[in-house]
């Protein structure tokens, strides 16, 4: 998932550089987004969910702030 994150911000990135006033990669933006919905939904219908999840939200610490 972390990749993703990156992956995203990477288009972010690319976009400001672009041109600032507009997204020129929406659905590269939407489908990352399903993806992340994707791995979300599959965790919290996991078991060990109140095991898992604080694991993959803390290995993003460098994305989310720490009181998320």
């Amino acid at each position: 998932m972390k990749q993703l994150f990156q992956t995203d911000a990477g288009f972010t990135f690319l976009d400001s550089i672009k041109n600032p006033k507009k997204t020129l990669y929406r659905d590269e933006h939407l489908t990352i987004q399903q993806l992340i919905h994707k791995v979300i939904k599959i965790v919290q219908n996991d078991a060990d969910f109140e095991i898992v999840f604080p694991s993959i939200i803390g290995s993003l610490g460098i994305f989310m702030p720490r009181n998320f």
